[in-house]
């Protein structure tokens, strides 16, 4: 919960604020490093409920600008709350998650094969 009112205080996507003292251990710097999402390259799906008031649209937005080195982003919004995701019985997300899963797995077969032959 300390975290999660660190970022909602910040405004940033950083590390653990321990204190300066123990920051500049742990860190070599008083604050916090923000993590650099621009690093992240690996394919990622966002999804935003319209109702969401943990992951509103408007901060998915946020981390979907964030992601500049993903070779693929998509982001999907639904009028969903951040439980409609998990209870929902319009199957609509999960139709599209399994969809983006397929793709992806066919898209890197050739990848999946390669590592499968090297490990044998």
């Amino acid at each position: 919960m300390n975290y999660w009112h660190q970022l909602l205080n910040t405004n940033k996507f950083e590390m653990y604020d321990f204190g300066e003292k123990e920051n500049m251990k742990k860190y070599g710097q008083k604050t916090p490093p923000v993590y650099d999402l621009g690093k992240i390259t690996v394919p990622v799906y966002l999804h935003a409920g319209s109702y969401d008031e943990l992951a509103d649209p408007e901060d998915v937005e946020r981390l979907n600008s964030e992601l500049t080195g993903s070779p693929k982003v998509v982001l999907d919004t639904y009028e969903y709350g951040h439980l409609t995701f998990l209870w929902n019985k319009d199957t609509v997300f999960i139709d599209k998650v399994l969809g983006y899963l397929k793709e992806w797995n066919e898209e890197h077969r050739n990848v999946e094969e390669k590592f499968l032959r090297i490990g044998m």
